[in-house]
């Protein structure tokens, strides 16, 4: 817990107040959808969430996973928005009319697993179109050095999307934290690096520095199918 608490306040002597403000927590739950089935899964989500109020600040959207192997996950349903907004959004979702939403989803879904994470660090995108967004996980040691090296990486990496760095907090397979970063279009997401000499050495520093107290676990991309906020 005392490398936590480091962490944080490495990320708000980095920050304006403001911005450790806009900090945010979410939940997710992949879903396995049969081909065909998901205009079925996206009616039945636009049926109910589009009849109540959502809380202030909080969304729920649905994402295609962009490359997704037979038997694992194909959609995923994200809940994000502040913790107040989340648990009153979570009463919302009670009742009849929602019972009738969740038995019509299980007739053509799989749950295949259910997380919840919040960001530590936002750095807000220019992008108001969002094509993709992509997600590594990691298994971290020792969460002070990696937050410092992704803040200090961040300092030259430049990049027009939206990038968080973030923890999850249940559900997780051995992944600890993970870092969340938004394309604007396909050429964005399929040619992501360094474009520069010096964000090609921030890069080498940052994985020089986390490669000893990090295990990389892999990654996600998603596509978003609508959002409902």
């Amino acid at each position: 817990m005392k490398k936590f608490y480091l962490l944080l306040l490495t990320i708000i002597l980095s920050f304006s107040f403001s911005n450790a403000q806009n900090n945010v927590a979410w939940e997710e739950v992949a879903l396995s959808v049969d081909s065909g089935n998901a205009p079925y899964v996206l009616n039945l989500m636009d049926n109910f969430y589009s009849s109540i109020d959502m809380p202030e600040g909080t969304s729920v959207s649905l994402e295609a996973i962009y490359h997704s192997p037979k038997g694992s996950p194909t959609h995923i349903i994200n809940f994000i928005g502040p913790i107040e907004g989340l648990v009153e959004l979570r009463a919302l979702r009670s009742g009849e009319a929602y019972d009738a939403y969740n038995s019509g989803v299980e007739k053509f879904a799989t749950i295949q697993s259910i997380k919840a994470g919040q960001t530590l660090a936002r750095f807000p995108g220019s992008d108001e179109e969002v094509y993709g967004a992509q997600e590594w996980s990691f298994n971290v040691k020792d969460q002070g050095k990696f937050g410092a090296a992704f803040l200090e990486l961040m300092e030259v990496f430049k990049p027009t999307g939206y990038v968080s760095l973030g923890a999850y907090t249940h559900g997780e397979k051995g992944e600890t934290h993970y870092i969340y970063m938004m394309y604007k279009d396909q050429a964005a997401m399929l040619g992501f690096g360094p474009k520069t000499e010096a964000e090609a050495q921030a890069f080498e520093k940052f994985f020089s520095k986390t490669m000893s107290i990090s295990d990389y676990n892999g990654s996600r991309t998603t596509v978003p199918v609508k959002t409902w906020n």
